[in-house]
């Protein structure tokens, strides 16, 4: 074979896997179920009366992870909230007929007068009724309406009052509502309990459950700033661990919008640890241990 001939296919069998290289865009990065690992925490002022749930239990949005000491004065807070409320309630309901009654009697005593005076302009012609006694009866119309008048304004500020009584009573009872259920830790999603961070007796830490979705689980892989521009959603990325035999593969979801410094380090020596990198999501395709190995870091590769 002539040399240059040679030459040339030394040079393509050396340039092959570079170039088959150049279409993978390495990065690493952790497993996380769907969402991240979710913290779950409550008031750090209180202390802890019971753990409803162990590690590795699944449980429901809204289910009952935790109870707190303070529970107990909770309810009975509610309960005198709920008695203040309902005691409001009825001096209201009281106090508004009562004025209401003194209004119908006003009324009438105004109906009544205005029949009097009727009357006696009816028989004025047969019996003498001196002009004084008629003014009389004049002005006992104008006292009940002057009176009417008077109560209608009465009975708007009881109202009032009484509404703004009810109103601060109803604000306590949803105060000692939200005090109560700040005693139990419940669930916000449909997950797994990765960890419980306390124990029964002490004092709530910052957080007391890592919970996570791992119905589905992702790669959240960091990515160079300078490759950022080649990554694209679609594109398919083989993940490799030390933990487990083979690949897991998955497909770009989504980019970081912003770029930061690395805080993981490579599991090659050889790449560029604490380097500025984007975050990439990648979704991972349905495989028996991932959900097993959340927070473990792997090593990405994306083909373009």
């Amino acid at each position: 074979m002539p040399r240059a001939k040679l030459l040339a296919l030394f040079l393509f069998i050396g340039l092959a896997p570079v170039a088959a290289q150049a279409l993978e865009i390495a990065g690493f990065g952790r497993i996380q179920p769907a969402g991240g690992i979710v913290s779950v925490g409550a008031p750090t002022s209180d202390t802890i009366a019971e753990i409803r749930v162990r590690e590795g239990q699944e449980v429901k949005a809204g289910e009952l992870l935790a109870v707190l000491s303070s529970r107990t004065e909770r309810e009975l807070q509610l309960e005198e909230a709920k008695l203040a409320l309902e005691q409001a309630e009825l001096e209201r309901s009281s106090s508004l007929k009562i004025e209401e009654q003194k209004r119908a009697d006003l009324k009438d005593g105004l109906a009544g007068a205005k029949a009097r005076l009727a009357n006696l302009y009816e028989n004025k012609a047969e019996t003498y009724v001196s002009p004084e006694y008629m003014a009389e009866r004049e002005g006992d119309i104008a006292g009940f309406e002057q009176q009417l008048q008077l109560s209608a304004l009465g009975l708007e500020r009881l109202r009032r009052s009484m509404d703004l009584t009810v109103t601060r009573a109803q604000k306590q009872v949803a105060i000692a509502e939200a005090a109560l259920r700040n005693t139990s830790v419940v669930s916000p999603l449909n997950g797994r309990v990765f960890k419980v961070l306390g124990r029964r007796g002490e004092h709530v830490p910052p957080v007391l459950f890592m919970i996570g979705d791992t119905s589905t689980m992702f790669v959240l892989a960091e990515v160079y700033e300078s490759d950022v521009l080649r990554v694209a959603p679609g594109q398919k990325a083989s993940i490799r661990s030390s933990a487990f035999n083979g690949r897991m593969t998955g497909t770009v979801e989504s980019l970081g919008a912003m770029i930061y410094k690395s805080s993981l380090e490579s599991l090659d020596a050889s790449t560029q640890a604490g380097s500025r990198v984007v975050e990439v999501l990648i979704r991972l395709d349905p495989n028996p241990f991932a959900d097993k190995l959340v927070n473990l870091q792997v090593d990405v590769r994306i083909r373009e």
